[in-house]
């Protein structure tokens, strides 16, 4: 069961800085829709991950590709605005 906008349990400050940002709030988001958003997450690690950008050894790559690649794939994916 989703919450409702009005029920998030998200703090009201981070409420507001995802609203401002232009962002949707996770924790209102359908099944469906936060599995695109996990899947834009995996897809931009495993991208980065692929391709030689950080030279950090198996774990440092890993975490770097998921902060920066999953990181960015996931604000792009929570963005509001036309599909």
């Amino acid at each position: 069961v989703v919450a409702p906008a009005a029920q998030s349990p998200l703090a009201p400050l981070l409420r507001e800085q995802l609203a401002q940002a232009g962002l949707l709030d996770p924790s209102t988001l359908s099944d469906a829709e936060r599995q695109e958003v996990l899947a834009a997450a995996a897809a931009g690690t495993l991208l980065l991950l692929l391709l030689p950008v950080f030279d950090a050894g198996l774990a440092g790559d890993l975490s770097l590709s998921a902060l920066f690649g999953g990181g960015a794939a996931s604000v792009a994916a929570l963005r509001e605005g036309p599909d």
